[in-house]
């Protein structure tokens, strides 16, 4: 805005000017990619003049406007510049993976009936790199004991199947897995019917999609215990490989 000052004799008259500039947005280029439990933020950045909103929409009805205090999801807006309108989570999930647009409007009037209007609006995908989880069934089995472990791998876009690795003494082997596949999951297994000494050991899933360069690892480490009459059967062999 520009303001002028005349003054004649006792009278003074003010008058502002607002000069306005057409609204444009931008977002980041190409695709962003988040990890699962991380903080996470992309900027908005808005020119012209003036701005009167700010909308960022987003997957599963989120909603973030950057001029009042009402949001859905889990995305704050702050803006130190009332330029760049930073988008930001605390705790990225799988669930606020998707499209995202970025939209700002500006209203003037030019006279006391002529309004003007000027809005712009851009988008991007958002995904996330694959996460993976190995859970054991028993957390103190036995010799003799079914064991089964889950290994669950999430990612967007959907990981490859992820593997299962045994490590014991400087040697590991992969384990053929079982995998029930969701849209963005996958939920795979391995059973051991009646697990004996040999299966104690640190395992290892690994999980990996197209969009991430880097390999997610989560271990369990198994540790079989030895009890009753059993320890009695056990070959003299297993009785040095337990000690």
């Amino acid at each position: 805005a520009v303001v002028s000052t005349q003054s004649t004799g006792l009278y003074q008259k003010t008058t502002s000017v607002l000069i306005a500039e057409e609204i444009s947005v931008a977002l980041p280029t190409g695709s962003l990619v988040g990890r699962k439990g991380e903080n996470f933020s992309f900027t908005c950045t808005v020119d012209g003049h003036p701005i009167t909103s700010v909308t960022v929409d987003g997957p599963n009805s989120l909603v973030v406007d950057c001029f009042s205090s009402q949001q859905s999801g889990d995305f704050t807006c702050s803006s130190s510049d009332n330029q760049n309108f930073v988008i930001s989570t605390d705790s990225f999930q799988l669930s606020t993976t998707g499209s995202y647009s970025c939209s700002a409007s500006s209203e003037w009037y030019k006279d006391t009936s002529t309004r003007v209007t000027s809005s712009d609006s851009a988008s991007f995908q958002l995904f996330m790199g694959s996460s993976t989880s190995l859970t054991v069934n028993k957390v103190n089995p036995e010799i003799g004991d079914s064991i089964t472990f889950t290994c669950v791998v999430e990612g967007n876009p959907l990981p490859d199947d992820p593997e299962l690795s045994k490590y014991v003494q400087l040697d590991s082997s992969n384990l053929a897995m079982t995998c029930l596949t969701g849209t963005f999951t996958k939920t795979c297994t391995v059973s051991i019917d009646k697990a004996a000494l040999s299966d104690s050991g640190e395992y290892t899933c690994t999980g990996k999609n197209t969009i991430d360069n880097v390999e997610k690892t989560s271990s369990a480490v198994l540790q079989l215990v030895v009890v009753g009459d059993v320890k009695a059967s056990l070959s003299h062999n297993q009785l040095s490989d337990e000690i």
